[in-house]
């Protein structure tokens, strides 16, 4: 089974400013095509971000990929009228992309309710993520699974932070709901880092065989491209073991 690796745009979040997707996804585009990259996540973490809009020529680059939209870390998505011009953005570029799930961090929203209204008003599958334990308890995060059906993106990162026998439960019991992977190491509980300088994890070896995207999500430096096809080739030949 061929894995369905990618990358994220938000790798390259240090290279421009502001951040433009367009000009990151023209950058990558030769590395996409080269190692054959099969997904790519939009990352949006600001608001301001969406003011430059996707172009007709990163449409054409993404055709044929799996893409994913990562939301921009606002206060809360509520039922109010930020969240809807917030949605009605998102969901334009969703629709353009033909992307597969709009990810929303669980500690953006306080109901999951409001959440799957969302998805039916705007025609979109919404999913969530697993967080580090800086962010969000860990049975917090399960209650939220276990009181609803919504899907959500494993951080093989973040499932390190926590203990192994807890994170081996949560992937067996809820593995039909993980619709992505996010392929990063963590240090201090917040930064991400390389497989390649950090060595692979055990949640990274426990999940590796899932047949959904993989998308590497690590922190680069500004112009790093070398680093970029470093990791790609590291993880590779790491998923194909």
């Amino acid at each position: 089974m061929e894995k369905q690796l990618g990358i994220a745009t938000g790798n390259c979040h240090k290279f421009f400013t502001p951040k433009d997707h367009n000009k990151i996804v023209s950058l990558l585009k030769p590395i996409i095509e080269k190692h054959n990259l099969k997904a790519i996540e939009l990352t949006y973490a600001f608001t301001e971000e969406l003011s430059i809009e996707i172009t007709e020529k990163t449409c054409k680059t993404l055709k044929g990929k799996t893409v994913s939209i990562h939301a921009p870390f606002v206060g809360e998505y509520a039922d109010d009228k930020e969240t809807h011009e917030l949605m009605k953005k998102l969901a334009s570029i969703y629709l353009r992309t033909n992307a597969i799930l709009l990810l929303i961090h669980p500690t953006l929203f306080s109901d999951v309710s409001f959440i799957k209204k969302l998805e039916e008003q705007y025609n979109i599958n919404i999913a969530t993520e697993l967080l580090g334990p800086r962010d969000m308890k860990l049975n917090d995060f399960l209650n939220l699974l276990e009181n609803s059906n919504i899907n959500f993106v494993l951080d093989v990162g973040h499932a390190e932070e926590f203990p192994y026998d807890d994170m081996e439960k949560l992937v067996n019991k809820y593995k039909d709901r993980i619709c992505e992977l996010h392929l990063h190491k963590v240090i201090d509980g917040h930064t991400h880092c390389t497989f390649s300088k950090g060595g692979i994890s055990k949640a990274l070896e426990l999940t590796k065989d899932f047949n959904v995207p993989m998308i590497i999500e690590e922190e680069f430096e500004e112009d790093d491209i070398e680093g970029i096809k470093t990791e790609i080739e590291f993880l590779k030949e790491v998923l194909q073991q």
